[in-house]
């Protein structure tokens, strides 16, 4: 009796958590529908105006210069925003307390039955590509081994035209950067030549 009522809780506990992972995806799903459908205008436009700013700074910036402008960004408008309350709060001479107490106050901590969920699933799959990697390269089949290292050579040989080709436009710039240089010094040397003729001419 004891072993089917462990058991029945059990399949309910599984049962409850399937149902919030469930509800918890349809709830993100929809959220992104409505992002790229333009439901909400102003969050729309701060979401894909805050990645095309991301994308562009990534373009200039290294992602941990980036990150620490984020953080140094976030940080500024955080401490500024305090120093404002509290300024307000001595002259008003109310006490509201911390700005961000309803924040501070919020439980953020990781649920123990989260962590083992998603522990498990990274464990599983883990454990998969350790078995396919010594699959591959143990050549327990050999067309499978065959498929990998011939993929493999062709992403290397690909990177490698890439960098040549990087290497041979950045060149080609240095040398018409050089050839533009040289004929400017050629026009002037032909200018000085002429206004030495025309002047002892």
């Amino acid at each position: 009796f004891v072993s089917v009522c462990s058991r029945s809780t059990l399949r309910t506990s599984v049962a409850s958590l399937s149902d919030a992972s469930a509800r918890f995806r349809r709830s993100n799903f929809l959220c992104v529908v409505d992002l790229l459908y333009w439901r909400d205008v102003k969050t729309t436009g701060v979401v894909f105006g805050a990645a095309l700013l991301l994308l562009l700074s990534l373009t200039v910036c290294s992602i941990v210069s980036v990150c620490s402008y984020i953080c140094l960004a976030l940080l500024s408008v955080t401490i500024c925003f305090r120093i404002y309350k509290g300024i307000l709060q001595a002259i008003q001479k109310s006490d509201e307390g911390h700005p961000f107490k309803q924040y501070l106050d919020q439980e953020v901590a990781l649920s123990e039955d989260m962590v083992h969920k998603y522990s498990d699933i990274v464990l599983a799959k883990l454990n998969k590509t350790i078995g396919d990697l010594r699959r591959v390269f143990l050549v327990e089949d050999l067309v499978d081994s065959i498929k990998v290292s011939l993929e493999a050579r062709m992403v290397a040989e690909e990177k490698l035209q890439s960098r040549l080709r990087q290497k041979c436009s950045f060149k080609s710039n240095q040398l018409n950067v050089s050839c533009c240089q040289l004929t400017v010094h050629e026009d002037c040397w032909d200018a000085l030549i002429h206004c030495l003729q025309f002047y002892f001419c």
